[in-house]
């Protein structure tokens, strides 16, 4: 692993963390959705439906403030998230919803910048590792650097 800095580490661990415990109580609400389908509990099953999309912008706002807590440093430098971003993208490489992981972090890094420096420097605008998809036998890796597919048979 790339060495980076003991803050961006902390920011990037801090934000995966926050994406773990984000998944795991979305997964929790959503464990119910069979029992409330079959007992036709249309009012749970609306707002289990309400606390999944608030669940998301509350985790995103908590780990914010967490990110402020963990360090002494200005939040608000892009190079310190340049390199919590680097950091990340190394500690979700083999994240099995790394895809996922990835938005949550743009939706942290949004809520700091309002939506201002979009770039793939920043945030996660290309995804961290190529594609694979298998068709008839052929693999096909999309790389989202070159744009080219590799082909293996």
């Amino acid at each position: 692993m790339t060495n980076h800095s003991p803050t961006a580490r902390r920011i990037a661990k801090t934000i995966l963390n926050g994406f773990d415990a984000y998944f795991a109580d979305y997964q929790n609400i959503t464990l119910g959705a069979k029992a409330r389908f079959e007992t036709a509990s249309w009012q749970a099953a609306h707002q289990a439906n309400k606390e999944r999309i608030d669940l998301y912008k509350t985790k995103v706002n908590q780990v914010l403030k967490l990110v402020h807590s963990v360090t002494s440093k200005d939040t608000s430098q892009l190079d310190l998230w340049r390199d919590a971003r680097a950091t990340y993208a190394q500690l979700i490489a083999s994240h099995s919803n790394y895809e996922i992981a990835e938005t949550f972090f743009n939706s942290v890094f949004c809520s700091q910048f309002k939506h201002a420096n979009i770039h793939d420097s920043n945030i996660f605008v290309k995804p961290s590792r190529p594609r694979k998809t298998s068709r008839c036998g052929i693999t096909v890796s999309i790389s989202a650097i070159a744009g080219a597919p590799a082909w293996k048979t």
